[in-house]
């Protein structure tokens, strides 16, 4: 007689299915958007220079952004140093922090649903349209939703020491990881202290590594090249808002990006659920209370940055805070609605998550878009290679070829290649390459519906590349 599978098997198997399958697909995709700086150009310093600084920094020019803490760019370097230098390490590396992300999130639905629904909760994380586009992207983000699992579910079992520890690895993904595990930390400690079993072991055991480590490597570059934004190309972003106006184009944007792409059910499910009296009841365990302090922490951290910067918002900033709410949303469901609801309720969000992909082609054409959260950019690799060909056959210089981020990135840099040359045309080159990848402000559109005309045009799926001949 043949057993029933047992919803631990299915849920890993399944997870290990996918997750193989976006490995093999995805496993020689170059870098992408922020990947391009955040681990080839500084990774590759860090390989170049044999180590010798923690801080990816050349005197003439900014090699790191500084205020990221270049954790994934390093280890990236480490594992090239001893395997080789290409691209398939950091799908590997993210393949690993995907297994971890897999162990913590079953951990964490064991603690918060009943049997029988682990398996559906932990998947309607584990295909998030953001969790899969970070993996196959090999993103810095993917390492840091991993690691907020793995601190998230070390501090359910009440393992301090380990969720210091992983705390530690957030923080070593980049600023907004130090942010991240600050309220993190803080959200732990308030749950512990109202509890009364808040000890000054547990707050040093959260808060030493990284308060040492990242303590350490910001004072030592604040001390050797002054404040992070002195020379940067991004600085616009930390000015304080220009207008009102802008402000709540800010907020408005700050909505977009947290309900994009499918994540919108768990909202509306939200709305609905969290209400109920059992949400109450299972407020009281410190597995449901900590995620949901966290994403509160997160949001009201994100609604200030609307009030005092201009910097943009991309739907990956989102993605420990979508976390947190789709275990506790989830939760709440099972526990307040029948059998038959809560089924439907999660039939809703693998709806919704699985066509999440396509949300893109819903918008404006001048509507920026989270490229780096979605698979529907899978098309952009194949293209770009297949327009690269055909401009190269067409005999016009790449470097008489301007266009925008991420296309204008280093070629070498995206993809590990000394001999790829890119586009590196400026200001009044006499073409110009455009993508809806680049998200282009409106100053350039207007400028190539003026000045541009048409030469060709590839396009696979919803992604396109058109040349453009301009005429001033």
């Amino acid at each position: 007689m043949n057993r029933p599978i047992n919803e631990k098997t299915a849920y890993f198997g399944i997870v290990a299915v996918v997750y193989a399958a976006l490995l093999a697909v995805s496993i020689e995709w170059p870098y992408f958007w922020d990947n391009i700086q955040q681990v080839a150009t500084e990774g590759t310093w860090f390989y170049n220079h044999g180590f010798r600084s923690l801080i990816a920094r050349d005197a003439d020019h900014v090699v790191g952004t500084g205020y990221h803490v270049p954790g994934v760019a390093y280890v990236t370097a480490v594992a090239w140093t001893l395997v080789g230098r290409g691209l398939w390490v950091s799908h590997v590396l993210a393949a690993f922090w995907a297994a971890g992300l897999s162990w913590a999130v079953w951990r964490l639905a064991t603690r918060l649903v009943p049997s029988g629904w682990r398996c559906p909760v932990g998947l309607a994380v584990m295909v998030e349209p953001a969790v899969l586009s970070l993996m196959a992207t090999a993103s810095p983000d993917f390492w840091l939703l991993a690691a907020f699992a793995l601190a998230l579910a070390a501090l359910a079992d009440e393992k301090y020491v380990w969720a210091g520890l992983w705390m530690l690895a957030m923080g070593l993904c980049g600023m907004r990881g130090a942010m991240a595990a600050a309220c993190l930390g803080l959200a732990a400690c308030l749950i512990l202290w109202v509890s009364k079993s808040l000890t000054w072991r547990k707050i040093v055991a959260l808060a030493a590594p990284s308060t040492v480590v990242l303590g350490a490597y910001y004072v030592s570059y604040l001390v050797e090249y002054g404040w992070f934004m002195n020379d940067s190309p991004y600085a616009g972003h930390y000015k304080l808002p220009s207008s009102g106006g802008f402000i709540a184009r800010h907020v408005a944007s700050l909505g977009l990006r947290m309900v994009e792409n499918g994540r919108a059910a768990v909202y509306a499910l939200a709305l609905c659920g969290l209400w109920r009296a059992r949400a109450v009841r299972l407020s009281r365990h410190r597995a449901f209370s900590l995620p949901l302090l966290f994403a509160a922490s997160q949001f009201g951290l994100f609604l200030l940055f609307c009030f005092i910067s201009q910097m943009p918002f991309g739907g990956r900033y989102f993605a420990m805070m979508h976390l947190a709410l789709t275990l506790c949303v989830l939760a709440v469901v099972i526990a307040a609605a029948s059998r038959r609801i809560a089924a439907l309720c999660l039939a809703l969000v693998f709806v919704a998550e699985i066509t999440g992909h396509a949300w893109v082609t819903l918008y404006p054409e001048r509507l920026s878009k989270s490229w780096d959260t979605t698979l529907a950019h899978a098309t952009y690799y194949a293209i770009r290679h297949e327009a690269e060909s055909s401009i190269d056959q067409m005999g016009i210089p790449r470097s008489d070829i301007a266009t925008g981020f991420c296309i204008n990135c280093p070629a070498e840099m995206a993809y590990l290649d000394d001999s790829h040359p890119g586009f590196t045309g400026g200001a009044d080159a006499p073409y110009y390459l455009l993508s809806n990848i680049c998200n282009e402000e409106d100053s350039t559109l207007d400028a190539i519906a003026d000045h541009g005309v048409p030469i060709k045009s590839w396009r696979s799926g919803i992604v396109y590349l058109t040349l453009y001949k301009i005429n001033k």
